[in-house]
């Protein structure tokens, strides 16, 4: 009967996905460090959030799988701002950034979307993603008072 043997010598490897996740996670910071240098009203607003197409793409391309990098990212990049968040803050935005890219992913699958873009439908179908409605969740920094 054949045992199995352990390997000793050497590192071993990382596994595939600890890798995307991680590179996603690093994509996904790197972005969004860029893009709130491009703020010009507010620091910590921008007109456009390229981020949120990188997770988008990385989910639809390579599977839900990879949302703890979108997580990751967001609340990384969130802790490291000089808004200084706190870690309650970071992981709710991230959790809310990833909600977004998990839920444009899976209402781009349910009309059949197909990433190539061969189809006019599915041109159609990802310009429309960015027009739904999101859900914003106020936090106790908004400066919000019922008229």
């Amino acid at each position: 009967m054949n045992q199995p043997t352990l390997r000793r010598s050497g590192a071993r490897k990382p596994a595939p996905w600890t890798s995307q996740v991680l590179l996603l996670a690093f994509v996904y910071w790197i972005v969004a460090r860029f893009g709130l240098g491009l703020a010009e009203y507010q620091e910590n607003a921008t007109l456009i959030w390229a981020p949120t197409g990188i997770a988008l793409g990385a989910l639809i391309l390579f599977g839900w799988r990879l949302w703890p990098g979108v997580l990751a990212g967001a609340a990384l990049l969130n802790l490291s701002s000089p808004f200084e968040q706190s870690l309650l803050v970071s992981l709710g935005i991230g959790i809310g950034n990833t909600l977004e890219a998990v839920i444009g992913a899976t209402l781009l699958e349910r009309v059949d979307f197909r990433p190539k873009l061969e189809r006019g439908r599915d041109a159609a179908a990802l310009s429309n993603c960015p027009r739904r409605p999101t859900i914003r969740i106020p936090s106790a920094d908004d400066d919000f008072r019922p008229a």
